[in-house]
């Protein structure tokens, strides 16, 4: 039997080397997320306050200012991945079929605490919200990333209220030593 000293001395070493790894993957998710997560934020929120459509030409050449910005919360506690639609995906991704041909991933690096936009009210929470002072909620899952670490697959959901729900797998790729985004499958939409 082991002594009380071994054991926490165990437990030390185990919690240090935990710490150690998850360092290890924090700059990558630091990559992903600073090469992405504007993107992902002019490609899917729809500002409804602001997004009007031009009646006139000359609508077009006329800088408006917003009403005001579009208040978006992102939970930063990640939801879990849904496996349900992963015949979505094209061939290249097939590595989420096999728990041992990926790792999980945060998205969100653990230092965000507010994101910069030109039209959105931005903020980070730590846990899933249901406040209703929000235009839009965003929930994320881990980013399941395979083996080689040049592909990447993450559930994104946003919620503009009870009866507007929409979810899309966001497919990312390493190119050239950089993350891109580079397609979106819709899943589902009510």
């Amino acid at each position: 039997m082991k002594s009380f000293r071994e054991i926490v001395q165990f437990i030390f070493i185990a919690l240090m080397v935990a710490q150690f790894s998850s360092c290890g993957n924090q700059p990558e998710t630091e990559k992903i997320f600073d090469a992405s997560f504007k993107e992902i934020l002019d490609k899917t929120i729809i500002d409804h306050k602001n997004n009007i459509p031009p009646r006139y030409k000359k609508d077009l050449k006329e800088d408006k200012s917003p009403i005001e910005k579009w208040k978006v919360q992102v939970s930063k506690t990640p939801i879990e991945f849904d496996f349900s639609y992963i015949d979505r995906l094209p061939q290249e991704f097939s590595f989420i079929e096999d728990k041992d041909q990926y790792s999980k991933l945060s998205y969100l690096p653990e230092s965000t605490e507010n994101f910069s936009h030109k039209t959105l009210e931005v903020s980070f929470t730590p846990t899933k919200a249901t406040e209703s002072h929000y235009d839009e909620v965003i929930m994320l899952s881990k980013l399941i990333l395979n083996s080689s670490q040049d592909k990447a697959v993450l559930l994104y959901v946003t919620s503009t209220s009870r009866h507007n729900v929409g979810g899309e797998y966001i497919l990312f790729k390493k190119l050239n030593n950089e993350w891109q985004v580079i397609d979106y499958i819709p899943l589902f939409f009510s």
